[in-house]
């Protein structure tokens, strides 16, 4: 089967037409019988507001059909959406405005100042304007969350960004100081109100992000303007934007909040993703020649939303084999898209793009396990000048049950792990400026899917806690009182009652095993941060955490602590999910908070035309 792209925009499968991004059309040569008919151009994926999304989708996949609907009355009712989201906007937009300045210059300003130099900080007057962020092409519909209790429903909306705002954004590099003259983020933004509830506040959380990295454009103005806007130094700044938002908010990444204690934070912002697509990507023939002897060096890139997958590089060559596999998790079925490039690597300059495809992630999931040749288009999203690629994809679901027919419960096959860092408590103080983070490596890990062994949480940062000069002085004089009780060899039970201690740290205190105790000069973390690893025998499998520190001005990196947890032991529970506190070896007073999971991938689907109840079940699977 050949597949002819062609560069119209294709309302089923587009988020809006994009200039350097294929989308599906109509294709004249019928040679790939589930080319859909265009619809209108610029339409937002052509997706109607229906109550069922599955059966739509169902029936319009193989037929290459969507259901019905009049245009001016979805035109109508996407205008009413959007007037109404726009207006609860631009009444939030001063406290909106003052989070998206923060988010700038607690995350973007750190990453900047890795490409760039310590010397770069944002000005903290720096400010969005009066022009709040609207949207357009709004879409709302209810979807299914499985938990291991049942079942959620989310109230979910769509929505294009196109904000072009007034802002106010100064920044300081060295004794300069800049200025955007015009900022510019073009996306989709996915919202998700998780957890119907029929009591206030109605929603257990929010989770907001984009489905793939925003467009951003920048011009600035200022003392160093003609330097900042030159294309190398502005790419480069746009690289550490777009690098540091993609790390914040492209899925699977999120902002949010549970709107309540009561409820748990990872089934919020870290829901399991619906499966994982199997892509491989087999050779290319016909490459365009990039170098100066005629050929080229290729590799193949792959992207959905955050994820990208590089393959070694092919010498000289114009019809490479890659033989490049990789397991893509897959968190919003209907929305995610992905995206093949081929680049040939230079050793002088920067790289040349020599084609590229991309794909919804539903159409991926019709083809099933049959091998397929595709048109790669160029830059302009031209076809039939760029060469080839023969691709496999495959995809295969996530399941909540455990399946049948596997004896002891122990899963067999690629097996999804998630571990979810609640906390540590009993961290001691450390001097200002220090990181703390927790480190998860997990054994057995698919190695042929690209996949890390290893991942880290965000490192938080040690502050001079409040009240640290009082906290200081009153251990100085308990200290001073148990000296006394020393001199007057004060049993263990009295230095206790005398200096309403526990009795534990009254032993240590009396012996000389402790300086301290263990309630004061000591500290809690939160992290809310979480693992996900595939892995191919869950049985033998096991995660290891290890707290971490590291000094300011310092390079080495100081492990506190760490636990090990089975993977086996989850397999054998019930749900497959524990919550669990854990001590840290060798410092039991420190204890980590986790959420395990484990959930097992079904089998891969290979007829997908003949199985329509797939894309019914598609959102009631795991999260």
């Amino acid at each position: 089967t050949c597949i002819h792209l062609l560069t119209q925009p294709m309302p089923l499968w587009k988020l809006g037409p994009t200039p350097s991004a294929p989308q599906m059309g109509q294709c004249s040569s019928g040679c790939y019988a589930g080319c859909p008919r265009k619809k209108k151009a610029g339409s937002l994926l052509g997706y109607r507001q229906v109550e069922d999304w599955d059966d739509a989708l169902t029936r319009a996949l193989p037929q290459g059909l969507l259901p019905g609907r009049d245009e001016v009355a979805e035109t109508a009712e996407e205008d009413h959406h959007s007037a109404f989201l726009n207006g609860v906007l631009r009444h939030m937009w001063p406290f909106l405005s003052q989070y998206i300045i923060n988010l700038l210059v607690d995350n973007v300003e750190s990453a900047m100042q890795k490409s760039l130099g310590k010397h770069f900080s944002f000005d903290r007057t720096s400010h969005l304007g009066s022009q709040p962020l609207q949207f357009s092409a709004l879409h709302m519909n209810r979807t299914v969350q499985k938990t291991q209790d049942g079942g959620i429903s989310n109230l979910a909306i769509r929505a294009e960004v196109d904000w072009v705002p007034d802002l106010s954004l100064r920044v300081n590099v060295g004794n300069a100081r800049l200025g955007l003259e015009r900022l510019s983020i073009c996306g989709v933004l996915l919202f998700d109100f998780v957890g119907m509830l029929p009591r206030p506040p109605f929603f257990q959380g929010l989770r907001v992000y984009f489905i793939d990295p925003p467009k951003i454009d920048i011009a600035f103005h200022g003392s160093m303007t003609g330097i900042l806007n030159v294309t190398p130094v502005k790419n480069a700044i746009l690289s550490s934007i777009a690098s540091s938002l993609t790390r914040t908010m492209v899925v699977p990444h999120r902002v949010g909040t549970t709107f309540s204690d009561e409820f748990d934070w990872f089934r919020t912002m870290s829901p399991r993703p619906r499966g994982v697509l199997e892509l491989s990507v087999w050779s290319a023939e016909e490459l365009l020649a990039a170098d100066f002897n005629g050929s080229s060096d290729p590799y193949i890139r792959v992207l959905s939303g955050s994820s990208c997958f590089r393959s070694p590089t092919t010498w000289k060559t114009l019809s490479p084999t890659f033989n490049f596999k990789v397991g893509m998790m897959i968190w919003v079925l209907r929305h995610q898209s992905l995206r093949i490039e081929v680049w040939d690597e230079d050793r002088v300059g920067s790289d040349d793009l020599l084609g590229y495809v991309e794909f919804p992630v539903v159409q991926l999931v019709s083809w099933g396990q049959e091998r397929r040749c595709i048109e790669l288009l160029d830059e302009a999203g031209e076809p039939g000048r760029s060469g080839r690629l023969w691709v496999t994809a495959t995809w295969r679901p996530l399941l909540l049950e455990r399946p049948a027919g596997r004896a002891g419960g122990i899963a067999a096959g690629p097996t999804l792990v998630f571990a979810g860092v609640y906390s540590v408590t009993c961290v001691p103080l450390a001097q200002e400026g220090t990181q703390f983070w927790v480190e998860a490596q997990c054994t057995n890990v698919k190695l042929e899917w690209q996949l890390p062994e290893q991942q880290q949480t965000w490192r938080y940062k040690q502050e001079k806690p409040a009240g640290s000069d009082e906290s200081a002085a009153k251990l100085k004089r308990l200290m001073d009182k148990v000296a006394v009780c020393r001199r007057y060899s004060m049993s263990a039970e009295d230095l206790a009652e005398v200096l309403d201690l526990d009795l534990a740290d009254a032993r240590g205190l009396r012996d000389g095993r402790a300086q301290a105790p263990q309630a004061m000069g000591k500290q809690d973390i939160e992290w809310d941060d979480s693992f996900e690893f595939l892995v191919e025998n869950p049985a033998s499998s096991a995660v290891t955490f290890t707290l971490k520190s590291q000094e300011p001005g310092s390079k080495k990196e100081a492990a506190m602590g760490t636990c090990t947890v089975s993977v086996k032991d989850l397999l054998d529970g019930g749900s497959c999910t524990a919550v669990q506190t854990v001590k840290l070896s060798p410092h039991p007073e420190m204890m980590l908070k986790l959420r395990l999971q484990v959930r097992v991938l079904g089998q891969a689907t290979t007829e997908w035309r003949q199985n329509t109840s797939l894309m019914r079940s598609l959102s009631d699977l795991p999260s």
